[in-house]
């Protein structure tokens, strides 16, 4: 006897059980009557081709308003995000620019009171 299983297209001969060891879905027992290219034609009939169906009736393709709400959520989530990033590098920026400027003028007071004791102004 000839098991077929029509999810995977697994074909066996002489299985014992009635779940495909491949994919587990439940095999159908052929007891030769069918011919290999009626067997081949039924499982082309039961997976067709990737064929856009019709949606169905009351359904609507377009996305929900919960689905835009999120997704606007995200768009304004990730504009505040870059907005406290470039923020904080502006931040990082201008301490970096007020530390040096403190440190160069304590190095010009340090030399202006060096220069005074020993005389040279």
């Amino acid at each position: 006897m000839q098991a077929i299983c029509f999810q995977c297209k697994f074909v066996g001969i002489g299985l014992q059980g009635g779940r495909c060891p491949s994919c587990g879905y439940t095999l159908i027992v052929n007891s030769e009557a069918l011919a290999a290219s009626e067997i081949e034609g039924l499982l082309r009939r039961s997976r067709p081709m990737a064929v856009a169906a019709p949606p169905l009736p009351g359904v609507n393709p377009e996305p929900r308003k919960a689905a835009l709400l999120a997704a606007r959520r995200r768009e304004r989530a990730a504009t505040a995000l870059e907005a406290r990033k470039a923020a904080a590098r502006r931040a990082r920026r201008r301490k970096l620019i007020v530390t040096e400027l403190a440190a160069a003028s304590a190095l010009l007071a340090g030399v202006f009171i060096a220069l005074n004791v020993f005389g040279a102004l």
